[in-house]
């Protein structure tokens, strides 16, 4: 359980009846096996007044979760509760649109807040109506009202209340944040021919092998040992490996060692190969010291290395997903990682009706929305227990789908691409139709709406982790940019000492030697007899000095908006001028440092602020 759950319960100890509180958590207890308790708690001790999300920006640059806002109001009357209608908001702008302000006159910032909140409490009601851009109603009695400031969507507390204690555990309500009006539009058409995959098929988890780096062999380790092949089968330890929906042998990378015999029947019949792969692996340890053979993922097998027999279904589903939605049909029975699940059809009747369904974009656009997205990196992660609810088509419907299989065997062959990409294909858009009219569903009405509904989802699901290390990269940018700025003025106050006037008396000047310089960086070049070349980089500047202090005059003297030198006739002058000069670069790189090294405590950080100062300051 998140620690933040408890703070629910806290809170509400200080709440009188009618009494409100929200708080900004992540968003994970809307879809997790915890969430049930919070929803129980929520729903029959408060008003659900709304729950926000924003999917077009995140609200903290510095938490890698996604977040929601859950306003309640404290109420002890249950038919007041049940009678309330709960707004699930998706916030369609960012923040500073719906309610942009002018510190000059900070009320206007109240009264947008104020419209906002008299927005999403009024959503139900007729006043939103004539506002809303979309208006889409449900058979269960919810609605959905959009514009292009949020999509809300109300239900009520009733039925949220019957929902979740009919299941008896948590009800995702993610979706009622997420889900496009075409999800609850297709499930109104065609719930009553749509089941849960657990009812017509058993899902497993791939292996567990308790040590990885023991059972997972690449071909590299397999010569050294000169394990035999009887102890290796080919598996897929990720679904990166597949490429197309058929998985093949050549497709993985990986072999898993798989041996019942003991050391002695290895020794007996000759496996010195296996043998000794075993004999080294029990004297490797983990990194928490352990042996590998004691480790207790492992040791409460009869023999620590053996895996045990066991048959692998024919459909692979994935458990993370990035933009590619696929099922994988595993025709030759590859061994399977615990990052895969595994499909095991209740009759082998429904295994081709299972992978044309499963690698639908209707099945992508479930999945999106069951799958839990508090990762924070834009992955989504679909456990056993969300594949075993997710909803698939009844056992007719999934023969008829087995009849109408032109456009899968065009799909099952070809590479599958992003989500983005596959919708604007022509067999996935036939695939696509032909499980749409065998649910009863008319193509032409919800084809591009599913499409547009499952792509938004992914985009913004994909985006909102590249918006929050954008928002952290500029807002670091501006904490660095304000740092070098009051280091400066508490360093140098008056600014820096400019050269050659604050080192060498006005006097030594008149008269001096005058040199012209390009507008270009100068080096010390060749050394020869007591004389200094002064160079440019390019190398079309060369001027030969009479000493080193007099070339570093030169370049120390160099300005970008004055192409004349003057250089004192007197060489103790310039070579006063010069010592004193970087004795004070010297001094002022010293105070830099500490001031810098004080405020961030990082040696490294410090030195490169210091060098970024002198640079933007024209030092040497």
């Amino acid at each position: 359980v998140d620690i933040y759950a408890y703070l629910f319960f806290h809170a509400a100890r200080h709440l009188k009846d009618t009494g409100r509180m929200g708080i900004i958590t992540s968003n994970s207890w809307l879809d997790v096996a915890y969430g049930y308790e919070l929803q129980r708690f929520f729903l029959k001790k408060f008003k659900v007044i709304a729950i926000l999300e924003s999917r077009c920006e995140p609200w903290f640059e510095d938490a890698s979760v996604n977040t929601v806002v859950t306003i309640l109001e404290r109420c002890q009357d249950s038919e007041l509760r049940n009678a309330n209608n709960v707004n699930f908001v998706k916030i369609n702008k960012r923040l500073k649109e719906l309610f942009p302000w002018d510190m000059n006159f900070p009320m206007d910032r109240w009264h947008g807040i104020d419209m906002l909140v008299n927005t999403i409490e009024t959503a139900a009601f007729d006043n939103y109506k004539h506002h809303a851009a979309k208006i889409v109603k449900h058979s269960d009695g919810s609605a959905t009202y959009e514009d292009k400031n949020f999509r809300i969507k109300t239900i009520k507390q009733s039925q949220l209340l019957a929902d979740v204690e009919e299941a008896g555990k948590t009800v995702k309500w993610g979706k009622y944040l997420r889900a496009p009006a075409v999800y609850f539009e297709i499930l109104d058409s065609c719930r009553d021919n749509l089941v849960p995959l657990s009812k017509l098929a058993d899902i497993k988890r791939g292996y567990t092998t308790g040590i990885n780096d023991f059972f997972y062999l690449d071909k590299d380790r397999i010569k050294h040992w000169g394990i035999e092949d009887e102890f290796l089968a080919p598996i897929i330890k990720s679904p990166k490996e597949a490429l197309k929906i058929i998985l093949t042998s050549e497709d993985v990378q990986y072999k898993v060692f798989i041996c019942n015999k003991t050391l002695k029947e290895l020794r007996r019949n000759k496996k010195y190969g296996a043998l000794k792969y075993i004999q080294w692996g029990e004297t490797r340890f983990s990194s928490d010291g352990v042996l590998w053979n004691k480790v207790p993922t492992v040791s409460g097998r009869k023999l620590w290395y053996d895996l045990g027999e066991r048959v692998h279904g024919r459909i692979l589903l994935q458990m993370i997903t990035n933009d590619r939605f696929f099922a994988i049909s595993n025709v030759e029975h590859i061994k399977v990682d615990h990052n895969l699940f595994e499909v095991f059809p209740t009759k082998d009747d429904y295994f081709y009706g299972l992978c044309i369904y499963l690698n639908s974009t209707l099945l992508a656009l479930l999945r999106e929305l069951i799958s839990r997205v508090n990762l924070g990196d834009g992955a989504t992660k679909t456990e056993g227990i969300d594949w075993k609810d997710i909803l698939i088509p009844n056992e007719a419907i999934l023969n008829s789908l087995s009849k109408q299989n032109k456009s899968f065997e065009a799909l099952k062959n070809r590479e599958i691409k992003s989500i983005f990409d596959e919708v604007k294909m022509k067999d996935r858009q036939s695939l696509d139709s032909s499980v749409l009219e065998a649910l009863g569903l008319e193509p032409k009405k919800y084809l591009k709406q599913l499409y547009d509904g499952v792509t938004e989802l992914v985009r913004e699901r994909l985006e909102l982790p590249k918006l929050r290390k954008n928002n952290k990269q500029a807002k670091t940018y501006r904490d660095v940019e304000k740092l070098k700025e009051t280091v400066i003025d508490e360093t140098l106050p008056q600014g820096a000492k400019k050269f050659p006037e604050g080192f060498a008396d006005s006097k030594y000047l008149k008269g001096a030697n005058e040199i012209s310089l390009p507008n270009k960086p100068l080096q010390l070049g060749s050394y020869f007899m007591g004389q200094q070349d002064v160079i440019s980089e390019d190398g079309s500047f060369k001027y030969t000095a009479s000493s080193v202090e007099e070339a570093k005059y030169i370049m120390y003297a160099q300005r970008q908006d004055s192409y004349i030198v003057k250089i004192p006739r007197e060489i103790t002058v310039i070579t006063n001028a010069v010592l004193d000069y970087e004795r004070y670069l010297k001094d002022l790189k010293g105070k830099l440092f500490e001031q810098f090294f004080t405020r961030t405590h990082n040696h490294t950080k410090a030195e490169q602020l210091v060098r970024q100062v002198f640079e933007e300051l024209g030092l040497p």
